[in-house]
């Protein structure tokens, strides 16, 4: 099972703990999210990803925070810090700045011009 998938079950099973709902009761998971009115767990963190991208983007450039989101938006868009720079062997971890693009369905660029916005 997907970490999404575990995150999203493991909130409906707290939710479900707060109604009081027992396991051998038969309520459905729309009904538990419909009576409770939360939000799904995922969107909320895609949601507070988003806006971490987006503090970080307004830092002042100097921040080691700022530039090295900024050196890591060049890499991901295909410039490199210099010329003999290569990636360590390997397959890549999926990383934060990864998992903010695939939530918004951007670019890297466009990530970062739509972060002034």
């Amino acid at each position: 099972m997907a970490a999404g998938k575990r995150m999203q079950a493991f909130h409906t099973q707290c939710q479900r703990c707060i109604l009081g709902i027992r396991w051998s009761d038969f309520v459905t998971n729309s009904a538990v999210t419909e009576k409770t009115g939360l939000p799904d767990i995922r969107a909320v963190i895609n949601d507070r990803k988003l806006a971490l991208f987006g503090h970080v983007r307004h830092l002042p450039e100097g921040t080691p925070a700022h530039d090295v989101l900024q050196a890591s938006v060049e890499a991901y868009a295909g410039m490199v810090p210099h010329p003999g720079w290569r990636r360590k062997p390997g397959r890549p971890r999926c990383t934060w700045l990864r998992d903010v693009l695939k939530a918004t369905r951007l670019t890297a660029r466009e990530a970062w011009t739509a972060a002034d916005d």
